[in-house]
């Protein structure tokens, strides 16, 4: 789990989503713009990747994981919002790898 200074609040992801820079890595979006404070992020998994809930949950907790896990590394101040575009791989290395060239692609890392 994030904590929870660095997660955006759903009001402000609409806002993020039409003005933020996009960048498209793989079956990953990323929407990033400037943070006043810590980096915060958001995921988004939307009901056309898979229509059962708790797989669309299961793909968010580990893309939560995986940034949790970089956290440390991200040196630039940004609001983030992964948007999955397709089904995750199985393999938690994988799905790191995933985060890790996306934040790199958005000059995060």
């Amino acid at each position: 789990m994030l904590p929870r200074h660095n997660r955006i609040s759903k009001a402000e992801i609409p806002e993020l989503l039409r003005h933020g820079k996009r960048v498209r890595c793989g079956i990953i979006d990323l929407v990033a713009a400037p943070a006043h404070g810590v980096s915060q992020f958001a995921f988004i998994v939307s009901s056309g990747v898979d229509k059962r809930a708790t797989v669309r949950n299961r793909m968010k907790r580990v893309l939560r994981e995986s940034v949790r896990l970089l956290l440390p590394s991200v040196r630039s101040k940004k609001q983030v919002v992964f948007i999955a575009r397709a089904k995750l791989p199985r393999e938690a290395m994988k799905n790191q790898a995933l985060v890790r060239d996306a934040l790199a692609k958005a000059e995060m890392l």
